[in-house]
């Protein structure tokens, strides 16, 4: 057996023999033996060995305890037959028992063991338990207890629950249940099919999976449940009362109704707390009976055993299951008084918080709840609750949550759920697509408009460029008529120049005649520089216009060439603009198809997803109409076909 540690709890006073004990509440406990600490262990330990080694063992296993050694020995003087006597003995493999042949011991508890035995009636195996006959010897009544329990749970119809084949005694008068053997058949190395043994569901505590915890528990609640339906109470749920199929691994549940106080060993200081133990009290049922480890507060406290006490049981077992330690354990686990210890701590409150899936731990917790009232109202509701988190169902402890439920159905039709997410993706990254197409078109569009102000700009430009023309076309007409004007001036000046000139010569012809006549000549010599006086102004005038129309001619012919320069720079300009506007427009019929496409491929993606929804709701109404038929055709509940 293994042994749980609780390094942080504290010891409660040993008891003795006799001795009555205070339980809190006004209870009292009493009938208690003076058995040490883990005697039944070191019972079983010693029991296994060669009668010529115990006594050896035995002195080594007490490490000096005078009172343990002399427990000891007591108990196994008792087990052991004496010589000549009719009470049968040690039982053995390959032993007959009536009609049963004993094969291998599968387990041995305080007031049994079990074995695989050999009906050769039915030519079949069996699991057989055989009550030590010193415990038949002193309850007389045990038989009469054993089998009207072993009636009642031969009722039980469940593919989850060992079913009882038959009770009673033999002719040696040894006390026998022969119930179903948790076995199945798989082939060896060799491909021949060999009979596999089952093992109990402790053998499994910490090492399974939530997911596989709870599906194992929901079988073991569904055997619960219908014992309840035929009114027969478990009283004693733990892992070591659960066994596990080796090949479909289905859960069968064992000891319906056999753990009661009158087959039950009393309980010593010296017990762990997980041992099924009898303990009297002043409590409503006088007697506290079951294992304190998984027991219920309200059975704990002496109160007769319920519905609700099993669906505690079950949520300890689930609890031991997840956390590989049963929810109370001895504060002293070397020490005395294990089981006054865990029964104490059992009525004092809640065990230490469970760790694990949050909705998991929801189910444990409600069927762990302190008051019977606040757990679930059926070992059936428990099972349910159970099946729907394996299944990836809300459990009726999730209450309206869409979104736990949306997760929950993505889970559960995962195919589905991928498509949708496939198809959610691919809508996102075409809406980003578009969404980039949508972009690139208002950049586009930024450029067009930019490149239609360019073009205004230069047909503004090419506007000016005209007008510039124009007027310097105009300014050059105005410079050829000033040139001509000019031209007449310069040709006016040359006639009054050449005027001038022949006015000088015939000044000179008149000085010359002057000569011949000084008075004459004195008067045309007058006359001679007055008009030179005026020649030599009129000269000036013309040489001063001259200049003048030559800087005007030049000025315009500079404003000419500025003209016709301004003009290529505005005939380029717009060639450039329609060039600019033509690649825009390609462009713009380019962004246009690829939107058109766009457009087209949204249209068949949401589609796509139109017809998924379709599907998913169609597989939704299909499973809604299972289950409506399932809950049409299952039978009332009420009572056993």
């Amino acid at each position: 057996m293994r042994r749980g540690t609780a390094s942080h709890l504290h010891l409660l006073r040993p008891g003795k023999a006799g001795e009555t004990v205070g339980f809190g509440g006004g209870h009292t406990v009493s009938d208690l033996s003076a058995s040490g600490p883990y005697l039944d262990d070191l019972f079983l330990q010693v029991l296994e060995l060669d009668p010529a080694d115990r006594s050896a063992a035995v002195i080594a296993l007490c490490e000096g305890d005078e009172e343990l050694e002399a427990e000891l020995r007591a108990l196994l003087e008792a087990d052991t037959p004496e010589p000549g006597s009719t009470k049968p003995g040690r039982l053995a493999a390959g032993q007959p028992l009536d009609r049963y042949r004993l094969f291998k011991k599968l387990g041995r508890g305080a007031s049994a063991s079990v074995w695989q035995a050999w009906d050769t009636h039915l030519r079949t195996w069996t699991a057989l338990k055989v009550l030590k006959p010193s415990l038949v010897a002193t309850r007389q009544d045990a038989l009469d207890v054993v089998l009207h329990e072993a009636r009642a749970a031969s009722q039980i119809i469940s593919d989850h629950v060992v079913r009882v084949r038959e009770a009673g005694r033999l002719d040696d008068g040894t006390c026998f249940v022969d119930m179903q053997l948790c076995a199945e058949y798989r082939p060896d190395a060799s491909g021949q099919e060999e009979l596999v043994v089952g093992h109990p569901l402790s053998d499994e505590v910490g090492a399974l999976e939530p997911l596989e915890a709870a599906r194992v528990m929901a079988e073991a609640a569904r055997g619960v449940d219908a014992a309840h339906r035929v009114g027969v109470l478990h009283r004693d749920l733990k892992p070591a009362n659960l066994l596990v199929q080796p090949v479909s691994r289905r859960v069968l549940v064992t000891d319906f109704g056999l753990a009661l106080a009158q087959v039950a060993p009393a309980a010593g200081p010296g017990n762990r707390g997980t041992e099924t133990v009898s303990v009297a009290c002043d409590g409503p049922a006088g007697r506290v009976v079951g294992t304190p480890a998984w027991m219920a507060p309200e059975q704990a406290r002496g109160e007769p055993p319920t519905r609700a006490s099993d669906v505690y049981g079950l949520g300890a077992t689930l609890y031991t299951m997840l956390t590989g330690a049963p929810p109370y354990r001895p504060r002293e686990p070397k020490g005395m008084g294990g089981t006054m210890d865990v029964l104490l701590q059992v009525r004092g409150g809640p065990p230490p918080p469970l760790e694990g899936p949050t909705r998991l731990v929801r189910i444990v917790e409600r069927a762990m709840a302190r008051e019977p009232a606040r757990r679930y109202p059926t070992a059936g509701a428990l099972a349910a609750d159970l099946e729907r988190f394996v299944g990836g169902f809300p459990t009726s402890n999730d209450g309206p949550r869409p979104m736990l439920r949306m997760v929950l159905a993505a889970r559960r039709n995962k195919e589905t759920a991928a498509t949708l997410a496939i198809l959610a993706v691919a809508l996102a990254v075409f809406a980003g697509f578009v969404q980039q197409l949508e972009l690139r078109r208002q950049s586009l569009m930024l450029e067009v408009e930019a490149a239609e102000a360019h073009r205004v700009e230069a047909v503004a430009a090419e506007a000016a460029a005209v007008a510039a023309q124009r007027s310097a076309e105009a300014e050059r007409l105005n410079a050829e008529t000033a040139r001509a004007d000019a031209e007449a001036e310069a040709d006016h000046a040359r006639r009054v120049q050449q005027s001038a000139e022949r006015q000088k010569a015939a000044a000179e012809r008149a000085r010359q005649a002057a000569e011949a006549g000084q008075s004459a000549a004195e008067q045309l010599a007058a006359s001679e520089l007055r008009a030179r006086q005026d020649a030599e102004q009129e000269k000036a005038l013309a040489h001063a216009a001259r200049l003048d129309t030559q800087q005007r001619l030049e000025g315009l012919a500079t404003q000419l060439a500025e003209a016709e320069a301004g003009r290529a720079r505005a005939e380029a300009q717009v060639q450039a603009a329609d060039t600019v506007r033509r690649e825009l427009e390609q462009r713009l019929s380019d962004e246009v198809g690829l939107r058109i496409g766009a457009e087209t491929a949204r249209a068949i993606a949401e589609n796509e997803r139109d017809v998924a929804r379709a599907e998913l709701a169609a597989r939704a109404a299909a499973e809604r109409a299972e289950a409506v038929e399932a809950a049409e055709t299952t039978p009332p509940s009420g009572g056993v076909p």
